[in-house]
């Protein structure tokens, strides 16, 4: 019994939950947004992320989709260490270059529903960036900045904050030697020795699939036969 217990404790700690950012955060929203006093998921589970950046990314999405959720931006920012504040002052003012078209990147996207300007690759912004990201910049005692960052500085904060889909675009370009082997292999798949080939090898197949359904079946008899 003993034993039992302690294998019970013992997986008690290995399961419990891992430690947020802001901590175990009760499921009321009235204390964690003030201006916006209903019910929502989305808050809590953004106060769930692990590290200040990650927790930045996401309350300045919501913030980014929806102009009333600027108490969160106070919330998250009266929560902020030095070392975070000078973190979000780093990210903001790149995300402000970057939003003043000031860069060579994509700003426009689109999805099923609607074209719009792109954060965290959804087309969603309501509203200006650059004035809410000048809000945010203002709650986090961050001084805007006009210098220009470095292309390395805004790519990095562009596929974190704004696409990250466009990392993608990035991967290194088909070999000339790949794409000739790729295009003689579908021109034979197009060839009537090929096809007729892969016919007679589909209906082998389709005779076998019939053959091992009727053994299963057959033993199923058998087994109901011998109860």
């Amino acid at each position: 019994m003993k034993k039992a217990i302690k294998e019970w404790k013992r997986w008690i700690n290995e399961t419990k939950p891992t430690e947020k950012y802001f901590g175990e955060v009760p499921r009321k929203l009235s204390k964690q947004s003030p201006k916006d006093q209903k019910y929502n998921r989305a808050v809590t589970s953004a106060m769930g992320q692990t590290d200040f950046r990650s927790t930045l990314k996401v309350w300045l999405g919501q913030f980014m989709q929806n102009s009333s959720r600027s108490g969160d931006i106070e919330q998250l920012a009266g929560h902020a260490s030095v070392e975070d504040k000078k973190q979000a002052g780093r990210d903001l003012n790149i995300l402000r270059y970057i939003y003043s078209g000031k860069g060579p990147w994509e700003l426009q996207g689109r999805n099923n529903l609607r074209t719009g300007t792109l954060y965290d690759n959804q087309p969603n912004v309501a509203g200006s960036p650059v004035e809410k990201i000048d809000f945010a910049l203002e709650q986090f005692s961050a001084p805007a900045s006009n210098d220009e960052p470095s292309m390395e500085e805004q790519e990095e904060v562009y596929i974190y904050y704004v696409h990250p889909n466009w990392s993608l675009t990035k991967a290194p370009e088909v070999s000339p030697e790949i794409k000739s082997r790729f295009q003689k292999n579908v021109a034979l798949t197009q060839t009537s020795a090929f096809q007729k080939r892969q016919a007679e090898l589909d209906a082998i197949n389709r005779q076998r699939e019939i053959t091992r359904r009727r053994e299963l079946a057959r033993r199923r008899r058998e087994r109901r036969s011998n109860k």
